[in-house]
């Protein structure tokens, strides 16, 4: 998986991960999937959608929603990631990525949630040091 870091430390990469499952949702990840999840200040979200039964490439992919990133930036959450090669998809002038990068909330791609349930975890992501990037190749643990 891919991260990006944004003016964030690496102590925001350890600490408590809920895994949500989103398997249902067809196309992106708006207000009204996010409302069905118990989501609080602070926390790490990571979306388990249809990406996660797919071994190659989807064009299609599932991915968070403007409306969606303006939903979690006001819940102030610490992070998110998910199962898609993406956050977003398509977006014009990629207003996801604006809005959760711009609050400092950090963004995880490209994650391996087929075999994990929804529920809370322990997550150690640990993100290769390269300097002068915006994205980083990184390992993330889920401990139960």
């Amino acid at each position: 998986p891919y991260t990006t870091l944004f003016r964030s430390e690496i102590t925001n990469l350890i600490g408590s991960c809920k895994v949500l499952d989103m398997t249902k949702v067809k196309t992106s990840i708006g207000k009204e999937e996010l409302e069905k999840h118990q989501i609080e200040e602070d926390d790490f979200l990571f979306f388990k959608t249809r990406n996660s039964n797919f071994e190659t490439f989807l064009p299609d992919f599932v991915y968070l929603s403007e409306e969606g990133a303006k939903y979690l930036n006001s819940l102030k959450i610490r992070g998110v990631g998910t199962d898609g090669l993406g956050i977003e998809r398509n977006q014009k002038e990629h207003p996801t990525h604006k809005i959760l990068l711009g609050n400092d909330i950090i963004i995880i791609e490209g994650l391996r949630l087929k075999d994990v349930p929804e529920k809370t975890y322990d997550m150690v992501c640990l993100p290769l040091k390269i300097k002068g990037v915006e994205a980083l190749p990184a390992r993330v643990i889920l401990l139960d």
